[in-house]
């Protein structure tokens, strides 16, 4: 007998890339997208709740060709996952490119620049 799992998913209404007014706030890595760049945005419903999700177009790149939305759970990709993730790949990306100097343990390279850096080992241009 096979058991099926009802998972709720945000639902997407509508997705777009838009040009900011104004400043806003990158869903998932928490800076500010300024005012005047593109960045991506939608609007979708969960369980009732509908909401607005704004994020950098290098960051929506970055964890599609991560695939960091695999193994999420029915919430989507959080801001945690994704600055855990990042956090992990840029430490992964100095083991292996400097192994006899880096210690993860001691890190304490600031986080826009391990973002850059995952960006830039994965061809994704930082706009």
């Amino acid at each position: 007998m096979k058991t099926i799992i009802n998972k709720i998913m945000p639902e997407v209404l509508r997705q777009s890339v838009r040009k900011a007014r104004k400043a806003h706030r990158c869903n998932f890595c928490q800076n500010k997208i300024e005012s005047g760049t593109k960045y991506n945005y939608s609007f979708l419903i969960y369980c009732g709740d509908a909401y607005d999700f704004k994020s950098h177009i290098h960051c929506g790149l970055i964890a599609t060709k991560l695939n960091m939305y695999q193994g999420c759970d029915d919430e989507g990709l959080s801001t945690d996952m994704f600055c855990e993730f990042i956090s992990e790949t840029y430490s992964n990306i100095q083991e292996n490119t400097n192994p006899e100097v880096y210690d993860w343990k001691t890190d304490k390279t600031h986080w826009d620049e391990k973002l850059k850096c995952v960006c830039e080992t994965h061809d994704i241009e930082i706009v």
